[in-house]
């Protein structure tokens, strides 16, 4: 396998910018973190997180014609988002947000993840024990 190089990349997103800028980011998004394509498909605002390291969260695939399922492998992992693209995923990701309960459920995480208690209102404390 040859893959690309940065200059190569560089002359395949110029080109691909000229027919459609928003295919072109996600090309070049796609050819540096090695993402499948049905992986690319399948990624949501959700799965990108940049603390404490910017990276996409993979945990599903979603093949042309077929729906959406588990990675190859079967588990998720996560993805180094390089200095190169990370502009183009917070621009893709830009004005996007997740549905208030994810939001919630995130906030009880990282409250759990920091040893503080948890927030005893009926919605927080459902989402935090899932």
């Amino acid at each position: 396998m040859y893959p690309f190089s940065e200059e190569e990349l560089e002359e395949l997103y110029d080109r691909a910018v000229q027919r459609d800028q928003r295919l072109a980011d996600i090309l070049l998004v796609g050819a540096w973190t090695g993402l499948r394509w049905s992986e690319l498909r399948a990624v949501r605002v959700r799965d990108f997180v940049e603390v404490p390291l910017p990276v996409l969260v993979v945990q599903r695939a979603e093949p042309e014609g077929v729906q959406v399922k588990g990675t190859k492998s079967g588990r998720s992992r996560r993805v180094p988002v390089a200095d190169r693209v990370l502009p183009l995923v917070r621009s893709l990701t830009a004005g996007k947000f997740l549905k208030p309960w994810a939001s919630r459920r995130i906030f009880s995480m990282i409250m759990l993840m920091a040893s503080v208690p948890p927030l005893e209102t009926p919605e927080v404390s459902k989402y935090a024990r899932t």
